[in-house]
């Protein structure tokens, strides 16, 4: 009986030893519950020790500092406006308007610089051009006068050696008369280009149209000495025929 006490105290002591030691780490690690709901949106979590760093709130950026998981960051870019938006339109398109100004200001400034270095470089070859003229409508005269004294020695010639040589046939008095005729429009001509007077004005809008004049002299005056030159020789054919008859 004594036996079976002391077997019976020492089996108490050793749940009683093992009840303790079950319950107290309970106890020690226990947390508050969150009695479940039915809202489905809701989960209840785990058990979690208050010092476990594995459990903290607070959030780890990779790339930088910790952030606590309940702050957030807030954007520091300004609004734009659509009134703003305007407005910024509205000056590029006057500053676009004011630099297109400022081209054809300059390209008008340009094309009338060129305009007046072109109108100058005109005026300059046309007083160039003026004294040359006027030399060689002098010129002219000149040389006109020159083949018509030079023809009317060769006439004078052809009549003395007729003269000479008894020649006062039919053909040979019509061949003088015509040369005669010749000499006296050739003179005329001449005289004409001679007294030709042209006033070659580079202020005019045409000067060239003031050559038309000494233009029309010479023309007159060559063809009259080209008639005058071929009359004359048609009488020294006559007196070479006759000469070898």
């Amino acid at each position: 009986m004594t036996k079976e006490k002391g077997r019976l105290g020492l089996l108490l002591s050793a749940l009683l030893t093992l009840v303790i030691l079950g319950v107290a780490p309970a106890i020690a690690g226990a947390t508050e519950l969150v009695p479940p709901t039915n809202d489905s949106s809701h989960t209840t979590l785990p058990p979690t020790k208050p010092n476990d760093p594995s459990t903290s709130t607070d959030t780890v950026d990779p790339g930088g500092p910790n952030v606590p998981a309940g702050d957030t960051h807030t954007n520091t870019d300004p609004i734009v406006t659509p009134a703003q938006t305007q407005t910024k339109v509205d000056n590029l398109q006057q500053q676009g308007n004011t630099y297109l100004t400022q081209l054809r200001k300059h390209d008008e400034t340009t094309n009338h610089q060129s305009q007046t270095q072109t109108t100058a470089n005109r005026q300059k070859r046309c007083q160039s051009l003026q004294t040359m003229l006027s030399k060689q409508i002098t010129k002219y005269g000149q040389n006109a006068q020159n083949h018509l004294t030079t023809f009317n020695a060769v006439l004078t010639k052809v009549q003395a050696y007729a003269t000479k040589n008894n020649v006062s046939t039919s053909a040979y008095t019509s061949l003088v008369a015509t040369a005669t005729t010749q000499q006296t429009n050739a003179t005329q001509a001449v005289d004409a280009l001679k007294s030709v007077s042209v006033t070659f004005n580079c202020s005019q809008q045409d000067p060239a149209s003031s050559l038309s004049t000494i233009k029309a002299a010479v023309d007159s005056t060559r063809s009259a000495l080209q008639a005058y030159q071929k009359s004359i020789a048609a009488i020294i054919s006559n007196l070479e025929a006759k000469a070898k008859q």
